[in-house]
């Protein structure tokens, strides 16, 4: 994978929307340029479930699916609360 598709926020708390390597991202899918952003697991995306739920709905919006790795697969009310506990 080439480094420049690896977007990583160094010394960023993710209980913040402000971070640079979150902003790339963001940037790139408003701009149409990438259908995926794979995730390691949803802590990883945001510390705060509501901002993980805003930006997977944003990243919707632009056509861009959200993919965690560690993560339940399917939307049941169970698998949501265990992201949920995850975030």
């Amino acid at each position: 994978m080439p480094a420049e598709w690896i977007f990583e926020d160094e010394g960023y708390s993710g209980a913040s929307l402000l971070r640079p390597g979150l902003e790339r991202v963001r940037d790139l899918a408003a701009g149409g340029q990438i259908e995926a952003v794979l995730v390691l697991s949803p802590d990883r995306l945001s510390r705060k479930y509501a901002y993980q739920v805003l930006l997977t709905e944003e990243l919707a919006r632009h056509g861009v699916a959200a993919v965690f790795l560690r993560a339940p697969r399917s939307e049941t009310p169970e698998d949501q609360l265990l992201l949920q506990f995850q975030a």
